[in-house]
């Protein structure tokens, strides 16, 4: 058994949680705790009904998500919210939380992984962004980075207005659709992102680039699950993945 109260730091910690800005409505952290002694840890993506069920059911004591419970709007505790309220303190569920922090890490952040995953070299940073996003090297054609790309992440929208030839890339996981312009004036002429808004497509068209959507949720499962087996591996904690059923 391990105490919640030193796995907070270590991921406080591990994470750069107090030096990362992120939006005004996330919080990160620590978000509801739980008795304080801990078993079995768990990752998702989201805290919604989906991931807080199959928590419970798997026994898991401390829930990690990147997407959290609060995004800055005072709401009062009543229907859905109350329920899942009850249902964490009648399991002794802790829920801990990191957003942006997880998106930039070096070691294990969604970023990153994409560019392992993609056998992709940063050599860069995209410019004017209030984030650390990517800019890797590629050297291959285009149909060759397609084909790795839907090859792990099958769901993938490809607008390829861009060079048959690949240099440059740029990641954004998640909601990257707003950072599009950085990456495009950064020299980036590909451009890998998890979401986009139906404007976007008039940027990518306009500007000649090549951009391929990924999905929102399937760009950012690594992250939150490498940092659940950091910390099962750090205490010695059984782990469990807990996959959503979420296409967007």
């Amino acid at each position: 058994m391990v105490s919640l109260g030193d796995i907070v730091p270590f991921c406080d910690d591990f994470l750069n949680i107090s030096s990362i800005e992120d939006y005004p409505l996330a919080y990160n952290g620590l978000q509801f705790e739980n008795s304080g002694n801990i078993n079995k840890i768990g990752a998702a993506v989201d805290f919604n009904m989906q991931s807080l069920k199959s928590a419970i059911s798997n026994g898991v004591d401390l829930l990690f998500v990147h997407h959290g419970m609060f995004w800055g709007k005072t709401l009062p505790i009543k229907d859905i919210i109350y329920k899942k309220y009850k249902m964490l303190i009648e399991s002794d569920l802790a829920v801990y939380s990191a957003h942006l922090p997880i998106d930039v890490h070096s070691e294990i952040g969604n970023n990153v992984s994409i560019l392992k995953l993609l056998d992709l070299e940063r050599i860069g940073s995209v410019s004017d962004s209030h984030f650390d996003l990517p800019i890797a090297s590629a050297n291959c054609s285009r149909s060759k980075l397609r084909d790795e790309i839907f090859r792990n992440f099958p769901r993938t929208i490809a607008m390829e207005y861009g060079p048959n030839e690949i240099e440059k890339v740029a990641v954004c996981s998640g909601g990257g659709g707003s950072e599009i312009v950085n990456m495009i004036k950064s020299g980036a002429g590909t451009a890998i992102i998890g979401e986009v808004q139906r404007h976007h497509f008039d940027i990518a068209y306009d500007n000649r680039i090549n951009l391929y959507v990924c999905g929102h949720y399937d760009t950012e499962v690594f992250g939150i699950r490498n940092l659940s087996e950091v910390v099962a591996t750090k205490f010695n904690l059984e782990n469990v993945w807990i996959k959503e059923d979420c296409i967007l």
